[in-house]
């Protein structure tokens, strides 16, 4: 479940000029805040990328209206939620409504786990930590898993920034 579907916005996250670099497997689990919505199905990529973050934002939020995201009240469940969790290591606040690292990013395991799998030398640049050692720190870690056996299958881009 998810594989397609997030192969699929690879390739046009790569036609908009992010290119993978590593990606983790899909995982999954309950949905948050309201576990009686469908579970969600998460995975994380590390790329390359041209610009600056607010232009990767852009992108990243045409790509989910071009996946028929709809938004209405906050943390509905949606057909796609694209977040820009980390710039270059650098942490920031970024005009209009961008900070990075992704301001709750290190209490969500959903995002932890296959983070910890894509890019396991990442580090949280204020705490220092490991994003495997935030998963492992995190509460109902045991609610989230793999639900792939293989990593995501980045497209093929013969042109690369």
């Amino acid at each position: 479940m998810g594989g397609p579907l997030f192969e699929a916005v690879l390739v046009v996250l790569a036609k908009g000029g992010f290119y993978t670099v590593r990606t983790s497997r899909v995982w999954t689990g309950p949905a948050w805040p309201d576990p009686s919505d469908p579970p969600y199905y998460n995975a994380v990529v590390e790329g390359s990328w041209r610009d600056g973050p607010q232009e990767l934002l852009a992108l990243l939020l045409e790509t989910e209206l071009s996946f028929g995201r709809q938004r209405s009240v906050r943390n509905a469940p949606r057909t796609l939620d694209l977040d820009l969790l980390d710039h270059e290591g650098g942490r920031g606040r970024f005009e209009p409504d961008l900070v990075v690292p992704h301001t709750r990013l290190s209490g969500r395991p959903f995002i932890l786990g296959p983070l910890a799998e894509a890019a396991p030398d990442w580090r949280h640049p204020e705490t220092g930590r490991s994003a495997l050692e935030l998963f492992e720190a995190s509460e109902n870690k045991e609610q989230y898993c793999c639900v792939a056996e293989k990593l995501l299958k980045a497209p093929e881009i013969t042109a690369n920034p």
